[in-house]
């Protein structure tokens, strides 16, 4: 299943979109939590995160309730600066290869 995806630099409680679950026994949609701009739900299917312009989780029983804000302050990313360059570099000539004006990028053998 996609979630809808936002820009996270979008505003807090700007825009968005309602998240209902729909109770199956009783054939009834239940509002899981407004303005919400993306969610996931996570691997073991008991926890749901959702960003509102800010991260939030709150149980996955579609109930609703009151989402507690995940807090990425202290949060580090150790970043491979080696391996990530290769990875722009890839993603950028198979940008170039596949969508090139010239299917036959003007005669130049960029693979050899």
């Amino acid at each position: 299943m996609s979630a809808p995806k936002a820009d996270p630099d979008e505003s807090p409680k700007k825009g968005g979109m309602a998240l209902y679950a729909f109770d199956l026994k009783e054939l009834v949609p239940r509002k899981v939590a407004d303005h919400v701009l993306s969610y996931q739900i996570a691997l073991k299917e008991k926890k749901l995160v959702i960003w509102d312009g800010e991260f939030k989780i709150l149980e996955a029983n579609g109930k609703g309730g009151k989402p507690e804000t995940i807090s990425l302050s202290n949060m580090k990313l150790r970043v491979d600066r080696r391996i990530e360059w290769q990875q722009i570099f890839e993603e950028s000539w198979r940008m170039v290869r596949d969508y090139f004006y010239d299917p036959n990028l003007h005669g130049v053998n960029w693979t050899g």
